[in-house]
């Protein structure tokens, strides 16, 4: 190191200076580890032992050494006996069981390096270059050996493994369940993700020659148009401007219009998405110019009159004419069911089945272009949480609460690492990663470690029982040149090893009474995915009324749950406990459509007295690029007018909120629909940017507006601080709602106050919509009467 870069090592503020805090921090962690972790053990026997088995040292060679003890030279003499005979015994099970790609004398060095490794990897796991998981993914994907191949495998390694261990001072023999189980693993892993990859080069292979099909009828004017007219495909003519021509009837059934509608509008008024929508521009802008053929293999389509999305492939070539000029012929085949097989095949081999994180595969993908994009200069680090005692509850419990847990962990670990990880994958069945590429975080990789500690520590309630875990969890960062993905997942399995044995214990589980409070919400969320799988939820609304008339301005949608058990629950704070813990239950899309649904019906029924519908939205959803496309699709199926729409934000949603994307609130003002900001003047801090986002109104919430209307000084206190919000709003030209005014009292305070809509008691409940309807068509007099009366 240069003498600059060794003083900035010492100068605070500087990147050498916090890395070398890290590096200290660390060295401190793993000594204490060291300390706590300590046994005696022959470190000469071992550390021969491992060089007999990687390297083939034999006992003659050993003796030359002085300083070795007799005694132990001769324990060497038959390791390399032992793994020779296992290996000759591996390559005829193998050979009788499965055609090989390669010939034996491939085979066998294949498998003297998985022999040795194990081995290695028996006398200490740290210093092993392979894991047992990692050979058998090699076995099943890389030697694409068949599946009874590995009954064979670990017939031959389980004397193996018993006579490996005969070696060592301290025989283990849950080591050796362990390997031969991450063995197993490992194997099953890699034989889905073979499987996986044939079927995806199947999907790739039909779809490829599809595509040389559309290209070759294109291409041919006389076959195009003598399929024209009676053709499966939809066909159509594009002239040198980029407008139609001509459809076909199939075109006309594929896009649910006719032909009139079709003639004189171009290929992009047809896209649904804006992303697409200029991919279908590139490619007739690049046919039109360099008159060539071109193609684009899934293009989410508007068709009227279906009720889920449409996906086609169109192929689109240049056809000169005589008289010098020329038109353009199209091609679209409907790839729906092609292009959701694509979807599943490319979930299920990216993503866990249990977690719907990304698995190991993806995770060595990400590793390999984060390493690769970081540059000379770059460091990229991992963490890796362990959780030893979700085996243990296995074993106790069954897989399928294991399976559950493991759901809400991960759930948990994604919410302590928000804004921060650049990705969280579940590494095996015990243990997650967390890829972290921003250098600044290094000086407060501390803080990150005991965020995560803190929130996967927390109790988690799951039926009948309390679960108390204790992670592990190790860190390891390398320079961006200086590792590959598979050293870097290596070292931080390593680091788990080295904490294993200070942190590992039993887990604590404590068994709990059904009833109501945390425990009873707890058991309701563990139920809930299966309410949504059997259709169990549905949307009713909580009026929202003018407080000056009382006349029915719109309404709030709330998700109830008919319980086969406990009949009809307001779930509101389920889902709001769900969107706390990171856990994405998928029901926001659900909840656009059905609420855009019923308001088009109002539209239809009751005219320009429609109310409009309020949804909220969970942070989650803020966060990701998915709320902006739900949204378009919604109002494009339903037909529903989108100033009859309200978007329900919380602090989440604000643009300060760990970089949420600004560009959401803008594209969603942009596609008509107002946005109303909750918890206002509660989670909600940063009103210096109020004039920035483009929201419609506010919401502030019950706890401010509960005291709204007494005498106390705590309610003249409360009175204040909700005036100035309310002034705060109107200043901005901004809608005010008060939620929770449940009195009479609370309801002149709200007229007083000259806010614009209200919710609560006072009000009414939740509702189905048919009340609402019946509600909308009584006159001003009538509702204030009503709304007199309930107070």
């Amino acid at each position: 190191m240069d003498f600059i870069g060794w003083l900035r090592r010492w100068i605070p503020g500087a990147r050498a200076y916090s890395h070398r805090q890290v590096d200290q921090r660390m060295s401190s962690y793993v000594a204490q580890v060291h300390a706590l972790t300590w046994r005696p053990v022959d470190d000469t026997k071992r550390q021969m032992v491992l060089e007999a088995i990687l390297g083939g040292h034999s006992a003659d060679n050993a003796r030359r050494h002085d300083a070795v003890d007799p005694a132990a030279a001769e324990a060497l003499e038959p390791v390399s006996e032992v793994v020779a005979s296992t290996v000759d015994a591996w390559v005829v099970a193998i050979a009788r069981n499965s055609y090989l790609a390669m010939d034996h004398t491939q085979l066998r060095t294949q498998l003297m390096d998985f022999a040795q490794q194990m081995a290695c990897w028996l006398a200490d796991p740290v210093s092993a270059r392979l894991s047992p998981a990692l050979i058998g993914r090699q076995l099943a994907y890389d030697l694409e050996l068949s599946t009874s191949v590995l009954r064979h495998t670990l017939e031959v390694l389980g004397p193996f493994t018993e006579q490996i261990q005969a070696t060592s001072a301290h025989p283990d023999p849950e080591q050796r369940a362990r390997l031969l189980g991450g063995l197993a693993e490992g194997f099953t892993d890699g034989a889905r993700q073979r499987v996986l990859d044939e079927q995806m080069a199947i999907a790739d292979a039909v779809d490829r020659a599809h595509r040389k099909q559309h290209e070759a009828l294109v291409a041919d004017p006389d076959r195009f148009e003598s399929s024209f007219p009676d053709s499966r495909l939809g066909m159509c003519l594009m002239d040198d401007q980029g407008r139609i021509t001509q459809a076909n009837h199939a075109l006309e059934i594929l896009l649910g219009q006719s032909g009139d509608r079709i003639v004189g509008r171009t290929l992009t008024d047809f896209v649904l998405n804006e992303d697409d929508a200029r991919q279908v521009q590139r490619a007739c802008e690049e046919v039109l110019r360099h008159h060539r053929t071109v193609s684009c293999d899934a293009i989410e389509l508007l068709a009227l009159g279906r009720d889920c999305s449409l996906w086609a492939s169109m192929t689109i070539t240049w056809v000169p004419d005589r008289d010098g000029s020329g038109h353009a012929h199209v091609v679209m085949d409907d790839v729906t069911d092609s292009h959701l097989w694509h979807s599943r095949l490319d979930q299920a081999a990216a993503r866990d089945d249990t977690t719907e994180l990304p698995n190991r595969q993806c995770l060595q993908r990400r590793l390999d272009d984060v390493l690769r994009a970081a540059g000379p200069r770059g460091t990229v680090g991992l963490c890796v949480v362990g959780l030893d005692e979700i085996d243990s509850i296995t074993g106790a419990l069954g897989s399928t609460v294991s399976e559950n847990l493991i759901k809400v962990l991960a759930s948990r670990l994604r919410g302590a690492t928000g804004g921060v990880a650049d990705l969280v994958a579940r590494h095996d069945r015990t243990s997650f990663c967390v890829v972290i590429t921003d250098s600044a975080m290094w000086g407060r990789v501390d803080e990150l470690v005991e965020n995560m500690s803190g929130w996967l520590s927390e109790t988690v309630h799951l039926g009948d029982y309390e679960f108390a875990v204790m992670p592990r969890i190790g860190v390891v960062r390398a320079a961006a040149g200086a590792v590959t993905a598979e050293e870097l997942v290596l070292r931080a399995e390593q680091v788990l090893q080295h904490t294993a044995a200070s942190t590992r214990r039993r887990p604590v589980i404590t068994e709990t009474r059904r009833g109501e409070g945390d425990q009873w919400r707890s058991h309701l969320l563990a139920e809930l995915p299966a309410g949504i799988d059997n259709r169990e939820l549905e949307l009713a609304y909580i009026p929202i009324v003018d407080p000056h008339d009382a006349t029915l301005a719109g309404a709030e949608a709330a998700v109830h749950w008919r319980h086969p058990e406990h009949g009809d629950l307001r779930i509101d704070d389920l889902l709001t406990m769900a969107d706390d813990i990171g856990l994405d239950l998928g029901l926001t899309p659900w909840m656009l459509q059905q609420a855009a649904r019923q308001a088009r019906i109002w539209w239809d029924t009751l005219g320009s007295d429609t109310p409009f519908v309020a949804i909220n939205i969970p942070r989650r959803l803020t966060q990701g690029d998915r709320l902006v496309d739900d949204v378009r699709t919604v109002l494009t199926v339903s037909r529903a007018r989108p100033e009859h729409l309200r978007l329900g934000l919380n602090h989440a949603g604000s643009p300060t909120w760990r970089g949420v994307k600004v560009e959401h609130l803008v594209s969603l003002s942009a596609l008509g629909i107002p946005l109303r900001l909750n918890d206002f003047g509660s989670s909600f801090e940063r009103f210096d940017l109020l004039p920035q986002v483009t929201i419609e109104g506010i919401a502030v919430p019950p706890g401010l507006t509960s005291r709204l209307g007494g005498t106390k000084p705590e309610h003249q206190c409360c009175h204040a601080i909700t005036s100035a919000l309310v002034s705060m709003a109107h200043n901005l030209e901004l809608t005010v709602t008060l939620q929770g005014v449940d009195t009479l009292d609370q309801l002149h305070a709200a007229q007083a106050l000259e806010a614009r809509f209200i919710q609560g008691k006072l009000v009414g409940p939740s509702a189905p919509p048919q009340e609402i309807s019946r509600r909308v068509r009584l006159d001003a007099h009538a509702s204030m009467q009503a709304l007199v009366e309930a107070s």
